[in-house]
């Protein structure tokens, strides 16, 4: 018996698909589709363009759909990309500043700030870590 994956792991409740096939990648749109990501497998995750007419088929293919693309959608499929891509490593660097605040001067965590600027904190990793829904 192999070790061969043939589908992705039972997550209960979560769909953990995409997040087991990072890194995305982006595929720039043109003029017979707009930008879309697919994860490390090939399979969409998202696409920032629409088509004119999905009930028939595209130019490309001798139909009269041609794609629409979304307000700024290369730009924010160029966002999305290096957002999921560094989601990780961006959660592991903020976990550790907190580590490292933990064990600064008193003076720093007496700031009358520092209250807010913690929520905030906590707040954002509890959110990039929450299950999705």
């Amino acid at each position: 018996m192999s070790n061969t994956k043939t589908s992705a792991p039972d997550c209960g409740d979560r769909n953990e698909a995409h997040e087991l096939a990072l890194p995305f990648d982006l595929i720039e749109g043109n003029e017979h589709h707009g930008p879309y990501i697919v994860n490390s497998y090939g399979r969409d995750v998202c696409d920032f363009y629409t088509m004119s007419n999905p009930a028939s088929l595209s130019v490309r293919n001798g139909g009269d759909s041609e794609p629409i693309w979304f307000t700024d959608a290369a730009e924010n499929a160029a966002f999305m990309h290096r957002a999921a891509n560094c989601h990780h490593e961006l959660v592991a660097a903020l976990k550790l500043v907190m580590t490292w605040i933990d064990n600064w001067s008193p003076d720093f965590i007496a700031d009358e700030e520092w209250p807010e600027d913690e929520a905030r904190i906590s707040a954002a990793l509890t959110k990039a870590e929450a299950p999705r829904v």
